[in-house]
C-alpha cells in the first residue's frame, strides 16, 4: 500500500484508532489538536481524554501514542483535521437547510404533545432546533416511541420516503 492511501496516524505508527472507537469524539479530537500543536507526551495527551477513557484505557492509550512524529506526517494530520473541520461546517449548513424545510412543513400543523422525552442521539446528532417537536408535529404522533427509532432515524426515513405515510398502509385483509 502506498503512503498516499494511508492515514497520517497510521504513518506515524500511532495506534489510537485501535484504542478509541470514535476519533472524532471529544477525546480523540482534543488529542489530535494537541498533537498538531506540538504535544508529544503520552501522559499529557491522555489527560485530554474523558475521565471514563482514562479510567478504563489509560495504559493502552499511552502505548498507542508512542510513534514516529515525522514532520511530513504531522502536516498530513493537520491537513486532515482541517478538512474534517470544513466538513463539519458544511454539515451545519445542510442542517440549517433541513431546519428551514421542516419549519415550512410544520407551519400550519397543530402542536403535538409527546408522551416521552426524546431518545438520545449518540452519533451524528443534527444541529436542528426543536427537532423532536418538529417531527412530532410533522407526523402527528410520536413515532420515536417505536423501538430503535430516534429523531435522527425518523428524519432519515422522512428524507428517504417523504412524509406521506399513507402510501405504506397494510393491505386490506378482507
Amino acid at each position: 500500500m502506498s503512503t498516499r492511501c494511508k492515514k497520517p496516524l497510521e504513518l506515524m505508527n500511532i495506534k489510537l484508532t485501535e484504542v478509541i472507537a470514535q476519533m472524532q469524539g471529544a477525546s480523540g479530537l482534543r488529542m489530535i489538536e494537541a498533537i498538531v500543536q506540538g504535544e508529544r507526551d503520552p501522559q499529557q495527551l491522555l489527560a485530554l481524554c474523558d475521565k471514563r477513557i482514562i479510567k478504563t484505557k489509560s495504559t493502552q492509550i499511552r502505548k498507542a501514542l508512542v510513534g514516529n512524529y515525522n514532520s511530513t506526517w504531522l502536516f498530513l494530520l493537520e491537513q486532515n483535521l482541517n478538512m474534517w473541520k470544513h466538513h463539519q461546517q458544511q454539515l451545519l449548513i445542510i442542517d440549517q437547510r433541513i431546519e428551514a424545510l421542516l419549519d415550512e412543513l410544520v407551519r400550519n400543523r397543530p402542536d403535538v404533545t409527546g408522551t416521552k422525552p426524546p431518545k438520545p442521539i449518540r452519533h451524528h446528532q443534527p444541529s436542528i432546533k426543536d427537532l423532536h417537536q418538529k417531527l412530532l408535529n410533522l407526523h402527528g404522533v410520536d413515532v420515536t416511541t417505536l423501538s430503535g427509532i430516534t429523531d435522527y432515524t425518523l428524519l432519515q426515513l422522512a428524507g428517504e420516503t417523504g412524509i406521506e405515510m399513507h402510501r405504506f398502509q397494510p393491505p386490506n385483509t378482507c
